[in-house]
């Protein structure tokens, strides 16, 4: 008998099955006052990485993230609100 995860829409068509890609979170990394920085972990190396700025107040917010191997990078646009926030970095 197979096992893994089935998850189906109330139609009984199937919404997630052990072949559809989640997302998993690697880190949640704290943006201080500074224009850029990097964090460095190998779990980027594990699937596909993308990143999520969510900034500690409102305003317009402009952050700009890369990935190159196992490294997430960051800058504030030149016009960017002082801000600080989080970047939550996941990998599918």
């Amino acid at each position: 008998m197979p096992q893994g995860i089935q998850v189906f829409n109330a139609d009984g068509t199937p919404r997630v099955d052990t072949t559809t890609r989640l997302s998993r979170v690697i880190a949640i990394i704290y943006v201080g006052g500074g224009s850029s920085g990097s964090y460095t972990n190998a779990g980027f190396l594990t699937g596909t990485p993308f990143g999520l700025f969510i900034p500690a107040s409102g305003g317009a917010h402009y952050v700009s993230i890369s990935f190159s191997g196992s490294t997430l990078y960051w800058s504030k646009t030149q016009n960017a609100y002082p801000t600080t926030g989080n970047i939550v970095a996941f990998v599918y």
